[in-house]
């Protein structure tokens, strides 16, 4: 909860769009405030994200929540929190703003500050409960980037009922709140991966941040990772030490968080295979009560149970039904009560549930042990009579006959995903209706079913209805559809946004209609949608490796149907590749993609990577030869060649200059200062020629000594890259070494960099590459 005393946007009573009464203000971040409020339409309670008025205006955090709202608007979880809808206010200057689930319950950072480490049994209860949502998520290419104690809610308190929420979009930027921000990383470095902190992010990524939660809550305390960038990359790249923790839980944490992701489980359903929860039934489908975890995804199996039953079918009277046990590999909570939904359904219909004789004393003791209750008289049990079958046929009339339809049809459809799904036609019963409508509700994602349906007899065979739901299931992540079945014909009208996904929604349907009669009749077309430039770079730049990463194609910040797609830019290593090509392919499907991406090395990225976005022009890189007057065309040298290297800058400019080459081999030669050459006070150094100033510091080779540096180019060849500085107090406190490694260098220079911006400084950099 947020402090009493803070305000917000909006304000107690506030209505959005005529529908979302606020009640107040329960959560605020850096960039986003969070309010309870109520759909005084449906009367559901839910909650209602906006971004902070000074946000509200700008694009970059707009696009990230459409971004937010439409990635989670996919995942349907009980573990996950339930994203409805993405709106616009016709209030308060018209801003966006995120309809989702409203949930009661403490965050695992709150357990943690009250009650100091968990135990186990409670930590593998949320391990459980997190990695099933997970699961969902990624399943849905959603992942979350930010998962720490404070993101995951247990509603009611219940760690059973963990929920994830707040998925790494936009983040918080408190002071305190200890976050990393760039790079396409924004997370809690306690917590985050170690191939995050170099702005990459996949499913496995997540999981390491689980690992991390987990050790944290046992301990109750966050994770020590240091405070500098340096030292948390240091921090990361060592698994931690997870010697005080013993069991089954150290043994799934021990998995999560190795430092290289192809060493830790890879997927979420893997760790909870790791756990026993998952079984080879794993794809059977569960139907369970509304809010039980249908959607885990769990392998269920029951006990049987043996019980005295009374006439209604429920214990009888003195006898007591042993309690349901829990097992971590059994059926969830809930299943049982599906199980016996369904035996009930059978029941009814063969008759077995139908009204009994009208004996005052049988039916008394009957309606107590149907609700659990046992009757309190002289004799426990009821004397037996043979029914008068006469009397019986005069006082239990028999039900009218339900309709015959011919044919007998059933259509289930979606204009699109803000409307209400449409059920229409006929079902073998009414008491399938009700039934059928929340199943709908509940895996389609619908807000509500508008009904129109004729209970009647004729049903093709039995079964046929059930056949039609599951494929109108398969049709959850289509924006519009329609599933019309007519008698042994079953019609598939919808737009697919590939090949890929029409052939998918095709197999399924055959799957579901295997071993009958019925025959499939395909409308479906396929219909590239648009897609957002901008959504698509806010997933590129989590894979640039050294640098940023562009992409052009399209018009008006969207990608047509039949446009062209262009991505440039340098890639650390050639799997960063084939990474990028696939994110775009599946992103933007359909498509012809054009890539110009340059594969370098870790050692120059690094260096890149720590480059403000604006170099200074000012400061210019020259390249000659030592041995001949030819240009250097393309930053190119061969082996053998001498490079010469002139620093040019206005002639007129005070402070200290830092020239450093940084090779492929991850060795960091300082050209200027050195040991030799200590001297790089601007004004004392180089030669003036009009208004520009030439510092040397690379030579001919025959002009080469321990003060004037000269080199020519050997194995191996590849990318290089020359830095140059210039700051107006000298860069380090003393010369370094001439030569060290690049990660000495770079951790010495990051601490440096951060504050160069408010010193003035110039920054420049320029490529070297060496060929055969």
């Amino acid at each position: 909860m947020s402090d009493p005393t803070e305000t917000g946007i909006l304000s107690t009573g506030d209505v959005l769009n005529n529908t979302y009464v606020i009640a107040e203000l329960v959560a605020s971040g850096g960039t986003g405030e969070v309010y309870r409020a109520t759909n005084r339409v449906s009367g559901r309670e839910i909650a209602v994200k906006i971004l902070k008025a000074e946000f509200a205006q700008d694009e970059q955090f707009t696009n990230l929540m459409k971004r937010e709202a439409s990635v989670l608007h996919e995942v349907i979880d009980p573990s996950v929190v339930r994203y409805y809808d993405l709106l616009e206010s016709d209030s308060h200057g018209g801003f966006l703003f995120i309809v989702m689930e409203f949930i009661e319950g403490r965050s695992l950072a709150d357990e943690m500050k009250d009650k100091g480490p968990l135990n186990e049994t409670t930590l593998l209860e949320v391990a459980e409960r997190v990695l099933c949502g997970l699961k969902a998520a990624h399943e849905k290419n959603a992942f979350h980037r930010d998962l720490s104690p404070d993101n995951i809610l247990l509603r009611g308190g219940d760690p059973k009922q963990a929920t994830l929420i707040d998925f790494g979009i936009a983040k918080d930027v408190n002071d305190g709140a200890k976050t990393v921000v760039g790079g396409g990383f924004a997370g809690k470095y306690q917590y985050a991966s170690p191939e995050q902190m170099e702005g990459r992010s996949d499913a496995r990524s997540d999981l390491y941040s689980l690992g991390m939660t987990l050790m944290g809550a046992y301990r109750g305390q966050s994770p020590n990772a240091g405070s500098s960038l340096m030292q948390i990359i240091s921090a990361k790249a060592v698994k931690p030490d997870i010697s005080d923790m013993s069991g089954p839980l150290a043994a799934l944490v021990s998995r999560l968080v190795e430092p290289d992701p192809a060493d830790r489980l890879q997927t979420a359903q893997e760790a909870l295979e790791f756990l026993g929860i998952l079984s080879d039934d794993d794809e059977k489908t569960v139907i369970l009560p509304a809010g039980g975890p249908a959607s885990r995804a769990a392998a269920s199996t029951t006990t049987p149970q043996t019980t005295a039953t009374g006439t209604h079918g429920g214990p009888a009277a003195g006898v007591e039904t042993p309690p349901a046990k829990s097992s971590r590999t059994g059926l969830y909570a809930g299943s049982a009560i599906a199980v016996a939904l369904a035996l009930g359904a059978a029941g009814w219909f063969s008759g077995q549930f139908s009204p009994a004789p009208s004996d005052p004393t049988t039916q008394s003791a009957a309606s107590n042990t149907s609700t659990g209750t046992a009757a309190t008289t002289t004799a426990s049990v009821a004397p037996v009579t043979e029914p008068d079958t006469e009397s019986l046929a005069e006082t239990a009339p028999q039900p009218e006959p339900l309709p015959l339809a011919d044919p007998f049809v059933l259509t289930i459809e979606r204009g699109s995903p803000d409307d209400p799904l449409r059920l229409i036609g006929n079902l073998p019963s009414e008491d399938a209706v009700p039934a059928l409508t929340t199943q709908l509700e509940q895996h389609l994602n619908a807000f509500a079913v508008l009904s129109d349906v004729t209970p009647a007899r004729g049903e093709p065979f039995a079964g046929w209805s059930e056949r039609i739901i599951k494929v109108a299931m398969l049709f959850d992540a289509v924006e519009s559809w329609t599933v019309s079945a007519n008698d042994m014909d079953v019609i598939l009208i919808a737009k697919a946004q590939n090949e890929l996904e029409k052939t998918a929604l095709l197999n399924g349907a055959r799957a579901a209609i295997e071993g009958t009669k019925l025959a499939l009749v395909d409308r479906i077309e396929v219909e590239i949608p648009s897609v957002s430039l901008d959504d698509l770079d806010f997933g590129l730049q989590d894979m640039a490796s050294c640098g940023p990463l562009s992409l052009t194609g399209g018009r008006n910040g969207a990608l047509g149907p039949d446009d062209a797609l262009a991505v440039s830019g340098k890639l650390a290593v050639a799997a960063d590749m084939s990474r990028v090509q696939a994110y775009l392919s599946q992103m933007a499907p359909g498509r012809e993609i054009s890539s110009d991406l340059e594969i370098l090395n870790s050692s120059v990225c690094s260096v890149l990577r720590l480059m403000p976005e604006d170099l200074s022009g000012a400061l210019e890189i020259d390249y000659s030869y030592g041995t001949k007057a030819d240009r250097v065309e393309g930053d190119i040298f061969r082996i053998g060649e001498n490079p010469v290297i002139d620093i040019r800058l206005p002639k007129d400019r005070d402070g200290f200059l830092n020239v450093v080459f940084v090779d492929l081999a991850e060795q960091v030669f300082h050209l200027l200062p050195h040991q030799a050459r200590s001297a790089n006070t601007l004004q004392d150094i180089g030669s003036v020629d009009g208004d520009t100033r030439s510092v040397r510091v690379a030579y001919p080779v025959a002009e080469a000594s321990i003060e004037k540096l000269g080199f020519k180019v050997v194995e191996p060849v590849g990318a290089n890259i020359l830095l140059a500085i210039v700051s107006d107090t000298p860069l380090f406190d003393e010369i370094r070494p001439r030569a060290e490694s690049s990660g000495a260098f770079i951790e010495a220079l990051n601490d440096r960099l951060e504050d160069l911006p408010d010193d003035g400084a110039l920054v420049n950099y320029r490529f070297m590459m060496t060929l055969e």
